[in-house]
């Protein structure tokens, strides 16, 4: 705000000369803001009333600001629009003196014609630069694996924003183990068998979400065929210092045991009971019996090991 007393013209002409324009206002915060300011200054001495010239102005279109902005918002004062053709110029009324008559309110808008002389507000779009976000490291929230993505985080400290990443899944690196015989993977510790992969999984599960689990991962629960493969899969579970239960994927349909591969079902592993109690239906390994078979009830909570066909 400039307390320079000059005519409407003199206060659109400096505006524009200092990259600015007169005042436009266009909201209600807009408005407090222009308030707060006339507020912050002191009536010169022995004047009742002061006003300050805005961007507004009258033509045969109607009001408009000097900017070309709509005027959808007003804060006309109860002596603004007093009729006058004179009067196509807006100023903004600023404090009065507690013995001055007038209605007006500090900010107030008033139609005075444009010879007066008053202060004046000039207003200056300015370029805001987006300022550059200060991240903190990435933070590993899921690790990446050979059987998913994981993903990593990290938050803005100025402005709070976060960042989520994908961290690529794994591909296998399988390396031969002379000590155990078995060829597993450095990253996942999968073994590799007959162009077969198995992986055993320590999250203690029924046998439903054991089976939903391999599937979601492209294979199946692990399922044994030969003498050949139930010795590879005792090696591969004392590879990996396994001693405890889990379930394969073999169930009986309460007529015969079947693989839920659809491949023969031979109970390569000797004797084990049948359905007992009239609930026991899957088939689990148990390394602590030597890898023996077992059937469970599927609702025990047992680990799990995935078997996938590689092309």
């Amino acid at each position: 705000a400039f307390d320079v007393d000059v005519n409407w013209y003199d206060a659109y002409k400096i505006c524009e000369s200092i990259g600015g324009n007169l005042v436009t206002i266009t909201s209600q915060g807009e408005q407090n803001i222009v308030t707060d300011i006339i507020n912050s200054k002191t009536l010169p001495s022995g004047i009742a009333e002061y006003f300050y010239w805005a961007g507004g102005l009258k033509n045969t279109n109607g009001w408009q600001w000097v900017t070309n902005e709509k005027m959808d918002y007003t804060n006309w004062g109860p002596q603004g629009l007093d009729g006058s053709t004179a009067h196509w110029h807006i100023a903004l009324t600023t404090k009065f003196v507690k013995s001055h008559n007038s209605k007006n309110e500090v900010g107030s808008w008033e139609d005075l014609k444009h010879t007066e002389k008053w202060g004046f507000i000039c207003e200056w779009e300015l370029d805001i630069v987006e300022s550059e976000h200060y991240f903190t490291e990435w933070e590993v929230t899921t690790e990446a694996t050979c059987f998913g993505d994981g993903e990593e985080w990290r938050i803005c400290t100025h402005c709070g924003l976060e960042e989520t990443e994908v961290l690529p899944q794994l591909e296998h690196n399988f390396v031969f183990n002379e000590a155990t015989g078995v060829t597993s993977c450095e990253h996942c510790g999968a073994a590799m068998y007959q162009g077969r992969i198995y992986a055993i999984f320590t999250d203690s599960v029924s046998w439903y979400d054991a089976y939903k689990r391999c599937e979601e991962l492209g294979g199946h629960l692990a399922t044994i065929t030969s003498t050949e493969e139930q010795t590879f899969i005792e090696s591969f579970m004392t590879s990996k210092s396994f001693t405890s239960r889990a379930w394969l994927g073999g169930l009986n349909d309460g007529i015969s045991w079947k693989w839920v591969t659809g491949e023969e079902f031979k109970n390569v592993n000797g004797s084990f009971a049948d359905c007992a109690n009239g609930t026991e239906y899957f088939l689990e390994i148990n390394y602590l019996k030597l890898g023996q078979w077992n059937d469970l009830t599927p609702t025990s909570k047992l680990c799990f090991i995935c078997e996938w066909e590689v092309e």
